[in-house]
């Protein structure tokens, strides 16, 4: 930004919302791109302060701040790039403290504290404000006068509650600006509060209308029609949109979790479910199978069919995957003795035998048809 006047003002500068004059070329210039390339109805934005906190709407006015309709000024030497309008004159009270016969501007400035006042007019403004103030003690308020600043076609008010504080100390600066600024007003904070203020790009005005009361729940505030019922729409898409992708980021992590939990317990299951068939069914071969008692179990002797020990623990894999299911929820394994006299585990062999009714070792015949094992 350049030297003047923001070096000179005492206050910081917002850069990128302002005209075309302050840019360093198109490129930088956030309003022009965004009323160039968006496609937005109005390249209008809106600035609300309110007393908790404010608002900039891009591409319209949100009418649900504005208490009354909105009155507009045209924009005076649009090139420098300020948002600037002409004053006709200021009044304190009935008194008349700047004719502005030779012309003065009031520059809008979102991140002015305070008003500003020409060096050479400040103290004659102060002094008409009220001269010596009450004491707070007198009664209410400090004793300030109302102030109006007259533009083209209407005037902005503001009271003493508007540009002073609770220890009666005037919200108001003198500017020592150079000459190129001479009868220039900052309308800062003071009037932003009180009025909604609009900058409209293509036809160079500002408006000012009078703000609503602001309300302590910004998120509930309903947006107006004037940023119109095709840009609401799309907000609305937009919300439901992104909640559909918020869905649909849970499902695709908790679906696949709880699918990998719901099969594992079913394939334990089913595996319960086929053991205790078999057993039926082999069971009624009599003596083929026999259960080897704790105290018969044989010593260090494997079982050929998942080649582990009796001394396995419960995490011990074996080659079946029905023993696999079994060993992982916490069984031991146990012991059976075909007639032929071979050991094998419990659920290693029923599942052998459901495939081919003959022992592992010596292929011995176990059906209840066949001739015994020699």
């Amino acid at each position: 930004m350049t030297e003047v006047p923001f070096r000179d003002v005492p206050q910081d500068g917002i850069v990128g919302l302002g005209l075309a004059g302050l840019s360093i070329n198109p490129l930088f210039s956030y309003i022009g791109r965004l009323a160039a390339n968006s496609g937005v109805a109005q390249p209008r934005f809106g600035i609300y302060l309110g007393s908790h906190g404010g608002e900039l709407a891009l591409g319209g006015v949100n009418q649900a701040r504005l208490a009354l309709p909105m009155s507009w000024a045209s924009v005076v030497h649009p090139e420098e790039g300020y948002w600037q309008v002409a004053i006709k004159s200021v009044r304190i009270g009935n008194q008349t403290v700047a004719a502005c016969s030779s012309g003065c501007r009031g520059i809008v400035d979102s991140c002015a504290s305070q008003i500003g006042v020409p060096a050479r007019l400040f103290p004659n403004f102060k002094e008409a404000l009220s001269g010596i103030p009450r004491l707070k003690e007198q009664g209410s308020g400090c004793g300030w006068r109302d102030m109006h600043l007259e533009l083209d076609g209407f005037t902005l008010h503001l009271q003493e509650k508007e540009y002073a504080d609770e220890d009666c100390n005037l919200h108001m600066m003198p500017l020592q600006l150079p000459e190129d600024f001479a009868g220039v007003f900052i309308l800062g904070e003071p009037v932003l509060r009180k009025y909604y203020t609009a900058f409209d790009w293509d036809a160079k005005k500002v408006g000012f209308g009078l703000a609503a009361e602001s309300s302590d729940k910004m998120e509930e505030m309903v947006m107006a029609p004037a940023f119109g019922e095709e840009a609401v729409t799309n907000v609305h898409s937009i919300t439901l949109l992104l909640k559909v992708a918020i869905f649909l980021q849970i499902t695709l992590l908790l679906v696949p979790l709880l699918a990998r939990r719901w099969l594992a317990s079913w394939r334990l299951q089913l595996a319960r479910v086929r053991l205790a068939l078999a057993r039926i069914g082999m069971t009624s071969s009599s003596g083929a199978i026999s259960l080897v008692p704790p105290e018969d179990v044989p010593a260090g002797d494997e079982c050929v069919i998942c080649l582990g020990s009796c001394e396995e623990d419960s995490g011990q894999l074996s080659a079946s995957n029905t023993s696999k299911m079994l060993r992982l929820s916490g069984h031991r394994p146990s012991w059976c003795r075909l007639r032929c006299g071979h050991h094998f585990h419990q659920n290693c062999i029923f599942e052998w035998l459901q495939k081919v009714q003959r022992c592992p070792v010596c292929r011995c015949e176990l059906q209840e048809t066949q001739k015994p094992c020699a």
